[in-house]
Order: C-alpha cells, then structure tokens, then sequence
C-alpha cells in the first residue's frame, strides 16, 4: 500500500485546479466518492444511499466529469487530499 503522505505528494502538484473542481461537487457526489474509494460497485451504492442505480450512474458521470479524470485511482487520490475517506 502506498503511503498515503506519497499519494498526496503525487497530487499536490494538481492541488489548486482541483480545489476549484471539489467545490463544484455536490454533497451527494462527495458521499458516492467515499463508496467508489471503499470498492463498492454501483448497486451497493445505490443500496446504502437509497437511491437507484442510474441515479448513482449519473453521479459517477458527474464525478469524472466535474474532476476531468478517468479512473478510480485518480478518484482516490482526490479523495485523499480532500480529506473524504
């Protein structure tokens, strides 16, 4: 496991461009990045936020669009430096 001072080091650099992208996250899409950084698929998601599938599809679709990345390595960084774990 990487430490989590190395992943942070790794994103710093991207630091303030994404201090603009997490405030433009809503509350909700922050809840659904702590489930993706636990491993849970969409329908667990979706299962423990009472909502629908779909709906969680579009909040991971917001997601990667709002933090211009395409994976969930990425998504996890971000959530380390923004403190969402």
């Amino acid at each position: 496991m990487i430490p989590k001072e190395k992943l942070f080091k790794i994103f710093q650099n991207e630091y303030h461009t994404n201090v603009k992208a997490f405030e433009k996250l809503t509350i909700r899409e922050k809840e659904v990045i702590k489930y993706i950084v636990e491993g849970n698929t969409s329908n667990e998601i979706a299962l423990q936020l009472n909502i629908s599938k779909n709906t969680v599809d579009t909040h991971r679709k917001n997601i990667y669009k709002k933090l211009k990345i395409k994976s969930n390595y990425k998504i996890l960084l971000f959530s380390i430096t923004f403190d969402l774990l």
